[in-house]
């Protein structure tokens, strides 16, 4: 496991060819040259120009305060909602586990946010955290070997990345 993959500072146009784990700038790129809308959370969209592939490609995310898509790419790519992630990591066997940098920039977040404390839930509040905030992995390919990239998306922001080697 590593952390520290670049979080969307360099600037790319869409035909530039993006190392998977890198997230690039993309101020140029044309909504209608992004693909299809496939998901949206948090004030993020997900666009893939080919969402009936299974191989690696260029993908791009929008919600950004800057204006700006972030190209990327990968295989697969997953939205997780703060609810979800908070029933994994509190859980016996979720607090066993060590914390990524996504993990860690989610506990600060959610200790401002909600007042809670660390390894506890935000409680009442996560409805409203859950507007400005999600986490979205990214796969470099398909079955049980693939690796795999986590982001924390905050308030049109990339807050952590987290790459996992399969």
């Amino acid at each position: 496991m590593s952390t520290g993959a670049p979080m969307g500072d360099s600037d790319v146009t869409k035909d530039d060819i993006v190392p998977y784990g890198t997230f690039a700038r993309n101020c140029t790129v044309a909504k209608a040259d992004m693909g299809a809308e496939v998901k949206s959370a948090a004030g993020f969209r997900f666009f893939d120009p080919r969402p009936d592939s299974t191989r690696k490609r260029t993908m791009f995310l929008t919600g950004f305060r800057d204006g700006c898509a972030r190209q990327f790419t990968g295989a697969l790519v997953m939205f997780g909602d703060v609810g979800t992630h908070e029933i994994v990591r509190y859980s016996d066997v979720g607090l066993k586990r060590p914390y990524s940098a996504t993990d860690e920039a989610y506990e600060v977040i959610k200790t401002t946010f909600c007042g809670a404390r660390p390894t506890k839930p935000c409680g009442r509040r996560i409805d409203r955290l859950a507007k400005s905030t999600s986490f979205v992995t990214v796969y470099d390919g398909f079955g049980d070997k693939a690796d795999w990239v986590d982001l924390l998306l905050h308030k049109g922001e990339i807050v952590a990345i987290e790459v996992n080697d399969g």
